[in-house]
């Protein structure tokens, strides 16, 4: 638990933009919400080799989401299962399954469907709430949290990596 304390504090104290960091959290998201099909893995990492995205956040926060999933994940099969049989849909369905490379992606699993379907919806409410909580951590606390004991003994042991200098 400390080590991901640190990982976290020297990921919104380093000179990242808030942006780079907040993708990492939304492909990290992605990540451990999805890894149940390993096409989609490679697909997510992909995206983050070629985009702008900090990858530290992205690891960090594929641990935290995929700790995560076990609790998502009924009330993903419970959506999946609800997208998947909808009649309008089938013949979308039918037809993705006869694309190329779409089978791959185990769309036609409920848990990933409905997995993948919660992450949608959670993607613009993380974005914000990690936008406004890097700004408000490094406009309010930043200067604060340096302050405390056990952060002056994670800096002196090196657990920050340059991103805690003063």
């Amino acid at each position: 638990m400390l080590g991901e304390l640190t990982k976290l504090l020297s990921i919104v104290n380093s000179n990242k933009e808030p942006g780079e960091i907040a993708l990492g959290v939304i492909f990290g998201m992605f990540a451990g919400f999805l890894l149940l099909a390993p096409f989609n893995a490679v697909i997510i990492f992909v995206f983050v080799l070629l985009l702008n995205v900090n990858t530290a956040a992205f690891f960090l926060f594929m641990g935290i989401f995929k700790l995560i999933t076990f609790i998502i994940d009924p009330l993903g099969d419970i959506i999946g299962r609800a997208v998947l049989t909808a009649p309008f849909l089938e013949p979308l369905f039918s037809a993705m399954s006869n694309l190329p490379f779409i089978p791959f992606t185990g769309f036609n699993n409920t848990v990933i469907m409905g997995d993948f379907i919660i992450g949608l919806f959670l993607t613009a409410p993380v974005w914000i709430a990690c936008m406004k909580l890097i700004k408000y951590y490094r406009d309010n606390m930043r200067e604060n949290v340096k302050k405390f004991g056990i952060i002056k003994a994670l800096k002196a042991g090196n657990f920050f990596e340059g991103g805690m200098e003063e």
